[in-house]
């Protein structure tokens, strides 16, 4: 996993991508299933600091991509990050 951290420019050393990625498997998500679409959403929260967020949805685009099925369903994972304009607490 922390090959992908490292190819995004602001996480070129490899301490930077195991420390992004220990903080990113500590945060909270959102988990939403779909089971007419055959999906589980993984809706990533967004860490303090800010400039992670490009690695983060570089992360969840490769992770999406390979098509995972969640142990025990037929649900696929897509990951996502939270988006900022749409806090989970703020209505629409």
């Amino acid at each position: 996993m922390t090959h992908l951290v490292e190819r995004e420019a602001e996480h070129d050393r490899n301490d930077d991508a195991r420390s992004l990625l220990r903080a990113l498997y500590t945060n909270e998500a959102d988990l939403t299933p779909d089971h007419d679409a055959g999906t589980l959403t993984v809706r990533l929260h967004h860490l303090a600091n800010r400039s992670t967020d490009a690695a983060i949805r570089h992360i969840c685009r490769e992770s999406t991509a390979t098509e995972t099925i969640f142990p025990e369903t037929n649900l696929r994972l897509i990951h996502e990050l939270e988006s900022r304009d749409n806090p989970r607490d703020q209505e629409v």
